[in-house]
């Protein structure tokens, strides 16, 4: 159902009840089922929206657009006859997911593999700067120990 048609059902309950002026058990069981349905809704259209966002107008990065271009959509689209493959692309197409080459919801890479290289690269980098920062940061007040030998530096740097 689309959310016109839940937002349809809703006022017609609705109308129903003031034009009888008594509400039943099942009147309410059906307007809590179809409220439940309307805001689970809304919150699935939010996720969308929200996905489509991170693709940053790139349909092919947004996992609720089927594409030819994502190849696990392609296999799938090939699978259901939507698309012709070649037989040697097909197979190629399996193998790719299989290795891990299927592509991710949105993701600033483009396959699994990449992310988790990415991830890997990233998280080096981000030990290598805590490592120097940390280093400096020990460093740096015995250095100024050895080189200004005052009374106001030994009191600042321990």
């Amino acid at each position: 159902m689309t959310m016109f048609d839940l937002q349809r059902e809703i006022v017609e309950e609705v109308a129903k009840i003031k034009q009888t002026e008594t509400v039943d058990a099942a009147q309410l069981s059906k307007i809590r089922t179809t409220i439940s349905s309307y805001a689970s809704s809304i919150r699935d259209w939010e996720l969308m929206v929200t996905y489509g966002e991170k693709a940053g107008g790139n349909p092919s990065l947004d996992p609720f657009i089927i594409t030819t271009t994502r190849l696990l959509d392609l296999c799938l689209m090939n699978k259901a006859g939507l698309t012709q493959a070649s037989p040697h692309f097909a197979n190629d197409l399996q193998k790719a997911i299989n290795d891990g080459d299927a592509i991710l919801p949105p993701v600033r890479s483009r396959t699994r593999k990449n992310h988790i290289r990415e991830t890997k690269a990233g998280a080096f980098w981000k030990r290598l700067y805590m490592a120097i920062f940390g280093g400096f940061a020990v460093v740096a007040p015995m250095l100024l120990m050895v080189l200004y030998k005052h009374l106001l530096t030994s009191l600042l740097t321990t």
